[in-house]
């Protein structure tokens, strides 16, 4: 039994809504570079819909670019992330802001947190 377009859709749809939330609500940019690769699948996942309804392996070549596109998009992403967090230790805490434990991390490491307790117990 095959399952109608529709339902491919609707799941593409869903995941497209929920990658754009993540992306432009969140601060964090671990988030938003999720968010957008959560769009980027549910656009290969439209292509795989398309290409098994119509039987043609075109979608399936295009899905296949896309999630290669993605993963060098992570990458470049991931690699500028690193160098300015490297470059500016005190933006690392609004980086990974939405990170929980993350500051306790980093104060441990001995950047300056943003209550001025540093090193006080309570």
């Amino acid at each position: 039994m095959m399952l109608p377009i529709t339902h491919y859709l609707y799941l593409a749809l869903a995941l497209f809504g929920v990658g754009l939330g993540g992306a432009l609500l969140r601060r964090s940019l671990v988030v938003a570079l999720l968010g957008i690769q959560l769009m980027l699948v549910a656009v290969a996942l439209c292509f795989c819909a398309y290409a098994r309804f119509f039987a043609d392996p075109g979608g399936q070549i295009a899905a296949l670019l896309i999630m290669l596109v993605g993963l060098c998009e992570l990458a470049v992403a991931i690699a500028v992330a690193l160098r300015v967090l490297r470059a500016d230790s005190a933006r690392a805490a609004t980086l990974l802001d939405d990170w929980p434990g993350t500051l306790d991390v980093l104060d441990a490491a001995g950047t300056p947190d943003r209550s001025g307790t540093k090193g006080q117990a309570g």
